[in-house]
């Protein structure tokens, strides 16, 4: 089972992502700041963390710091935010972090979620066949 941290202030948002991911066999656990973030993160030992830039008390690039911090190994983080990504500077640069501009769609949330944890989100095409000799 998949197991997401979800990061925001806006508990609606936090509520379609549970909506929306908790019927494909994904584990949702959410914190609505940073303090709660921290310590879901150890309590969960998440797969994936989805992570709000703009909120209160330092937002989410101050959980970002203190996450990445306390990584034995990245686990992919996809920024969610109306900010403009070239806001996020070179963080976006960074191994396993991703963004997600607001407002989206479910099927973009899911695209990003699956190119997080497997890498692109469409197959190679397949190889050609042998040259007949």
């Amino acid at each position: 089972m998949i197991k997401i941290l979800a990061i925001d202030d806006d508990v609606d948002l936090l509520n379609i992502y549970k909506e929306a991911l908790h019927p494909l066999g994904c584990q949702i656990d959410t914190a609505e700041d940073a303090v709660s973030a921290i310590t879901q993160y150890h309590k969960v030992q998440p797969n994936l963390i989805l992570l709000d830039v703009k909120m209160p008390a330092g937002g989410g690039l101050k959980v970002f710091d203190q996450l990445r911090a306390s990584f034995g190994s990245p686990v992919p983080i996809i920024f969610i935010t109306a900010t403009a990504r070239r806001e996020l500077g070179t963080i976006l640069k960074l191994h396993k972090v991703f963004y997600l501009q607001k407002p989206f769609t479910r099927k973009q949330l899911l695209a990003k979620i699956k190119e997080s944890l497997f890498g692109k989100t469409n197959p190679p095409p397949p190889p050609p066949p042998p040259a007949a000799g």
